[in-house]
């Protein structure tokens, strides 16, 4: 018996494994003391909610993608103005040359005409008296009075007849000299059409290359901010612009120097197609400009309001300072205050133990002043 109670009562001894499953075993049935507890489960979420998560997740990535979008095309639109404004530039400004070259031809044409109209008048205004002269009769010749005067009247018709003969002879060189004047008049407004034919072939020889030059600069700058359809735009209209005011110029030119008309018709007619050229040219980009002054107007706005928001806000922080010193003033005015009623307090406490201290002097002083009297007796 005392062998079996030995035994029942001896400690169980296991294996360290299996010591481990059994702690592991109790802790996940939760019946080993301090075993530590699962955390309770989450529901799942329903269809619904996933449904609703879904759709307004893709409202939102649909209106990012819309606002991209926009900033993409106000992008575009902002560097199509910006690569658009030299050409409108450079458009208004050849209108205007060319209008101030047409006033300069007309003007110059009215001035020569004018010019030729006075000289032929006053070639007229010469050449009438000599042609009245040589229609003129002969003056009468008076008989002579007596026979002893015969030889003094010949000779006198002699010397009338000599003297219309010398009159004749300088109006005649009169009139070869003005016919000369004229000619040597008519070869230098040859010379002078002919010079200002050679300047006007020259001066629209510079504006087409300035022209294939400036579209050429608009053409790189439109393909380094890529966009190729402006560039094909611009390409198309340059190639569309140069061809006609070369053949222009070069028909002009070779027109010659003794047809003034022709010369001033050809450049009218390159002006013309010109101005024409730019008329079209600015209703192509009529809407892109809209748009542009759209974009400006609603940045104009928006710099309204975010001045307007920038002015309140200055505004409330001035109040707000205003506040704050009338709150540091009262502050220090109570400070001061409280400060003064507290040395008040003091010095009145202060007199108020000095009272006390005196009258308990006075007091032991009477005290003393009375062993005294008792002595003396």
């Amino acid at each position: 018996r005392m062998s079996c109670a030995a035994s029942r009562c001896a400690p169980l001894r296991l294996s360290p494994p299996l010591l481990v499953l059994l702690c592991a075993a109790g802790r996940a049935s939760g019946f080993l003391v301090g075993a530590r507890r699962l955390p309770p489960r989450c529901s799942s979420p329903t269809m619904q909610l996933d449904a609703v998560g879904g759709y307004w997740d893709s409202r939102r990535a649909a209106l990012l993608r819309e606002i991209e979008r926009r900033e993409l095309e106000i992008a575009e639109l902002e560097a199509r103005e910006q690569a658009m404004m030299p050409m409108l530039g450079a458009s208004a400004d050849e209108r205007e040359r060319a209008s101030y070259a047409m006033g300069v031809a007309a003007e110059a044409r009215a001035q020569a005409a004018a010019a030729d109209e006075a000289r032929v008048a006053a070639l007229l205004a010469a050449a009438a008296p000599a042609a009245a002269v040589h229609a003129m009769p002969p003056p009468p010749i008076a008989p002579p009075p007596d026979t002893s005067a015969g030889k003094r009247g010949e000779a006198r018709v002699e010397t009338g007849s000599d003297d219309a003969d010398l009159v004749a002879s300088a109006w005649q060189r009169l009139l070869e000299q003005e016919r000369a004047a004229a000619e040597e008049a008519m070869q230098t407004l040859k010379e002078q059409h002919e010079k200002e034919l050679q300047s006007t072939a020259n001066f629209w020889l510079a504006k087409v290359q300035e022209a294939q030059q400036t579209a050429r600069k608009a053409v790189n700058t439109a393909s380094m901010q890529g966009s190729a359809q402006d560039s094909s735009v611009i390409l198309a209209t340059g190639g569309k612009f140069v061809p006609n005011h070369e053949d222009a110029i070069v028909s002009a030119a070779r027109a010659g120097v003794d047809d003034s008309e022709g010369v001033s018709t050809v450049s009218a007619e390159a002006i013309e197609t010109l101005e024409a050229e730019l008329f079209a040219l600015e209703a192509d980009y009529e809407a892109i400009s809209d748009q542009c002054e759209v974009m400006r107007e609603t940045l104009t706005v928006a710099n309204e309001r975010m001045g307007q928001m920038q002015a309140e806000l200055d505004e409330e922080v001035m109040q707000t300072e205003i506040k704050v010193q009338k709150v540091l003033a009262f502050m220090l005015a109570k400070a001061k205050a409280d400060a003064e009623a507290a040395a008040a307090a003091a010095a009145a406490k202060r007199d108020e133990e000095i009272k006390t201290l005196q009258e308990r002097i006075s007091e032991l002083e009477k005290q003393l002043e009375i062993p005294k009297t008792n002595t003396n007796k």
